[in-house]
């Protein structure tokens, strides 16, 4: 046997990488053995194998030359492939299957389906419950929840997890949706230049809820090796809203509101104390649509600062105050002093408060201690200024309200 230098190179590779399997490792010594000429009595002896098989692997070797010769020869990937090729075993038959490709798609059928259509009390399938139904529907006689599992990972099943998402017909019934966005990204490109200009540009929203907990005992401060431990049990004080106003120009929070409420006279309160901390400045503010920040007192308020001499009408009845959607249109006058701009329904990400709520909760409200709701109101209030004085600046807002392409 005679063996091309590539042929050869690759075989030594083979046998050399510790990659290589131990059956592949060994057919490639047989086949160098022989190519070296050495003798088949010393190759059974040397690698322990019967006369049969050293002689299988030679005839296997000396049948692959015709489709070793038709490959180009600098075409040393295909040839490597070839050989591995011709030392692999051949395919086996195997046993036979026990389900028919028939019965394997009616159980992944009936894994698609809501156990609520075939009378079984769950909100979603598992292997067991499908092994189960699958048997009373006699699509088998029998099978394993084991069985049912590796049919559902061949189909890419996963019947024991899901995840939220939201209808996209409301995008589209909404018909100034992407116009929306796309105003509000406008407007966070160019706020710190609005800024300059005294036209100042408010982020406002809720954050309800705000608990004042006191653990039941002392925390455990970090040490080398070892993280900070949390007591678990707690006593609760209360809770508290906070109305949180992110100056998206500057980046600073400006007349925090801290109350036990959440009403429409709470968010009048708060806006009258912004506009209060420039009475003659120009203000837009961004907000969601919540029915709070589309009221009736909200509505008169404005209308009084800015000199509205027009009939506001009735509430639910007529004119401006009729309804929600009247009295948004006109908070979102742009000829207006003090005007609001809200961002579309489910858009909440898009309000710039939300981003400064989460670095509340996440630096300072998750590990501290309360022993009242008073002191939970004189330690947000802390936070606030200290978070003005050393880290204020405003938001890199990158997104342009464009449609996120595939």
């Amino acid at each position: 046997m005679i063996l091309l230098p590539q042929q050869q190179e690759i075989l030594e590779k083979l046998i050399n990488a510790s990659t290589t399997s131990h059956t592949l490792l060994k057919r490639a010594k047989i086949i160098m053995g022989v190519a070296k000429k050495q003798s088949t009595y010393f190759i059974v002896n040397h690698l322990k194998l019967t006369w049969k098989t050293v002689q299988k692997w030679i005839e296997r070797w000396n049948e692959y030359q015709p489709k070793f010769s038709k490959i180009k020869a600098n075409d040393r990937n295909a040839l490597k492939n070839m050989i591995i090729e011709c030392l692999s075993d051949s395919p086996r038959c195997g046993r036979p299957p026990t389900f028919t490709p028939e019965q394997i798609i009616k159980i992944t059928s009936l894994a698609c389906t809501t156990p609520k259509s075939h009378d079984v009390p769950l909100s979603h399938w598992s292997s067991r419950s499908l092994a189960k139904q699958s048997e009373k529907m006699q699509i088998v006689q029998k099978i394993s929840p084991s069985r049912i599992a590796i049919f559902l990972k061949q189909g890419d099943l996963k019947p024991h997890r899901s995840q939220y998402w939201l209808n996209s017909r409301l995008r589209n019934t909404d018909c100034d949706f992407d116009d929306r966005v796309r105003e509000i990204c406008k407007i966070y490109q160019s706020a710190v230049d609005m800024h300059k200009k005294g036209i100042h540009v408010i982020s406002t929203d809720e954050k309800s809820g705000i608990q004042a907990i006191e653990r039941a005992n002392l925390n455990l401060p970090m040490r080398s090796g070892s993280i900070e431990k949390i007591e678990h049990e707690y006593l609760r004080h209360g809770t508290k809203c906070l109305i949180g106003n992110f100056e998206v120009g500057t980046g600073k929070i400006i007349a925090p509101m801290i109350s036990s409420t959440r009403g429409d006279d709470d968010f009048l309160k708060n806006i009258q104390n912004v506009v209060a901390t420039d009475s003659e400045g120009e203000w837009l503010f961004i907000l969601d649509q919540l029915n709070t920040h589309k009221s009736v007192s909200l509505v008169k308020w404005v209308a009084n600062e800015i000199g509205f001499t027009g009939d506001l009408g009735v509430n639910r009845k007529s004119g401006i105050l009729k309804s929600m959607v009247t009295r948004m249109a006109f908070l979102e006058n742009k000829s207006h002093r003090i005007k609001f701009q809200y961002t579309p329904k489910h858009c909440s990400w898009m309000n710039q408060i939300e981003i400064w709520f989460s670095g509340l909760s996440r630096k300072y409200l998750k590990r501290s201690n309360f022993t009242s709701t008073t002191d939970l109101e004189k330690g947000i209030l802390n936070y606030i200024q200290w978070f003005n004085e050393e880290i204020a600046k405003p938001f890199k807002w990158t997104y342009k309200g464009k449609v996120l392409q595939s």
